[in-house]
C-alpha cells in the first residue's frame, strides 16, 4: 500500500425466552461454570443505518474499554451487519452475517477497547443461548419535565416489547425449559424454543410449526438463539449508567444482550476517549485499495498528490495540518426515507444540484463525488441541471 503507512505493531490485544421465574432486579440464571471472559453483546433498531450503528458501537466500546480499565472481564461482541435499509444493492451477494472484518481492521479496533467478533464469541462460548437480554427503552416521561435526570428501572414486559419479539409473547414456563404459547408439539404448546434448537410459530418444517422470523433470525440472522431471561430496562441517561447495572444484577452471569442499545447515550461527544474511539475505526485494507484505485481513475487523486498520506496505526498518528485534499467536490445527498420523513427540510434535485454548482465554482472544481440513495433517473436528472460530471 502506498497511501498508507503501517510500521508499528498494535498493542497485543434469534433472541427469544424461557421466561424463566427471577426476581425482577436480577439477571438471568447464572453459568455457574463459567471461567475467564464475560459478553456484551447488543442491536439496535432494525431501521437504523450505517453510520448510527458505527456511532452505537463507540458508545459501548467505551463502556468495555472503561471495564477493562477497572479490572473487569466483559467483552464487546461485535454484531454481525446485514440487511440494512439503505443497503439497496442486488447484485453483490449476501447482505446477512456479513463480520466486522470485511468493512473495519480489527486489530485497530481492539487496540482500543476488548472486542471480538461473531463468529469468535461462538468458539469460546460454544452456547446459543444467552443469560440475560434487556430491552431499554425510553421512560414515558424522560423529555415531558425539562429536567435531566439519569436514571434506570429493571422490569418485567411480557406485553411491551418491540415487534420483533412479538411472535413469542405471551411467555409461558412449561415443562422441560420449553417455552410455550399457542401451538402445539406433543400436546405442549409452543412459541419459541423447540426441538433442534428451531423456532415454531407458524410456518411448518419437519411437522413443527415455525416462525416466519425464523428466516431471518430476530438477532443478527441467527434464527437458533434463546435466552434464560429477557426484561425491559427503562433508561435515560448515558452508557456509563450500564456498568452499574452489569455490577449490581449482572456479575454472575457470563452473557448479556443489550437490544435497542441505541438509548443510551454518549458519554461525554468530542473528548479524547470519543475521538480515539473514532479513530480506530479503521476501515480494512482492501476498502482502501478499492478507495484509491476508484480516486485514481475517476478523480484524479492519491494521497501522495493530495496530501493525505495517513499512518495506518492511529496510536501513533500525528495531526494532519494543512491538507486540503483530492481536486473533487464530495456531496452525500440523502432522498428515499428523508424526503418521507423531513420534507420540508429536504431541497429538491434541482436545488441540490444548483447548491453543487455554485460550490464547484466557488471552489474552481470541475468534479463532484455524489453519494446517493436517489435512483438512477433522479441523479441523471441532477447530472442535466449543471455541468456536473
Amino acid at each position: 500500500m502506498k497511501n498508507l503507512v503501517a510500521r508499528k505493531p498494535y498493542a497485543d490485544i434469534g433472541l427469544l425466552t424461557s421466561a424463566l421465574i427471577y426476581p425482577p432486579t436480577t439477571c438471568g440464571r447464572p453459568d455457574r461454570d463459567f471461567k475467564g471472559f464475560q459478553y456484551i453483546l447488543y442491536d439496535v433498531n432494525p431501521l437504523e443505518g450505517f453510520n448510527l450503528r458505527r456511532d452505537v458501537y463507540m458508545r459501548y466500546a467505551v463502556l468495555a474499554r472503561r471495564l477493562q480499565q477497572n479490572g473487569d472481564n466483559w467483552h464487546l461482541v461485535l454484531p454481525p451487519w446485514g440487511n440494512l435499509y439503505h443497503w439497496q444493492s442486488r447484485d453483490v451477494g449476501s447482505q446477512t452475517q456479513l463480520p466486522w472484518s470485511l468493512f473495519f481492521d480489527i486489530p485497530s479496533l481492539q487496540a482500543f477497547a476488548p472486542v471480538l467478533e461473531m463468529h469468535s464469541f461462538f468458539q469460546e462460548y460454544k452456547k446459543t443461548v444467552f443469560d440475560q437480554v434487556f430491552v431499554l427503552q425510553h421512560f414515558k416521561d424522560s423529555f415531558e419535565n425539562g429536567i435531566w435526570e439519569e436514571k434506570f428501572e429493571i422490569q418485567n414486559c411480557p406485553t411491551q416489547l418491540p415487534n420483533r419479539y412479538s411472535v413469542i409473547r405471551p411467555w409461558y414456563k412449561t415443562r422441560d425449559g420449553v417455552l410455550c404459547s399457542s401451538q402445539t408439539r406433543d400436546g405442549v404448546l409452543c412459541s419459541s424454543q423447540t426441538r433442534d434448537g428451531l423456532l415454531c410459530s407458524s410456518q411448518t418444517r419437519d411437522g413443527l410449526l415455525c416462525s416466519s422470523q425464523a428466516r431471518d433470525g430476530l438477532f443478527w440472522g441467527y434464527s437458533n438463539m434463546s435466552a434464560e431471561r429477557v426484561q425491559c430496562l427503562s433508561f435515560h441517561g448515558r452508557v456509563s449508567q450500564l456498568e452499574t447495572v452489569l455490577r449490581q444484577h449482572c456479575n454472575t452471569v457470563r452473557t448479556v444482550v443489550f437490544d435497542h442499545a441505541e438509548v443510551a447515550l454518549h458519554d461525554t461527544f468530542g473528548d479524547r476517549t470519543y475521538w480515539n474511539a473514532r479513530r480506530s475505526m479503521r476501515f480494512n485494507l482492501a476498502l482502501h485499495e478499492l478507495a484509491a484505485q476508484f480516486r485514481r481513475e475517476y478523480l484524479n487523486s492519491t494521497d501522495e498528490v493530495d496530501g493525505t498520506v495517513r499512518e495506518f496505526n492511529w496510536t501513533i498518528e500525528k495531526p494532519m495540518e494543512g491538507t486540503r485534499g483530492g481536486p473533487f467536490l464530495s456531496v452525500h445527498l440523502r432522498r428515499k426515507d428523508f424526503l418521507w420523513g423531513r420534507p420540508k427540510d429536504i431541497p429538491s434535485l434541482k436545488s441540490a444540484s444548483v447548491q453543487i454548482d455554485k460550490l464547484l465554482r466557488g471552489l474552481a472544481l470541475v468534479k463532484a463525488f455524489i453519494a446517493t440513495d436517489a435512483p438512477q433517473e433522479g441523479t441523471n436528472m441532477s447530472s442535466s441541471y449543471t455541468g456536473i460530471t
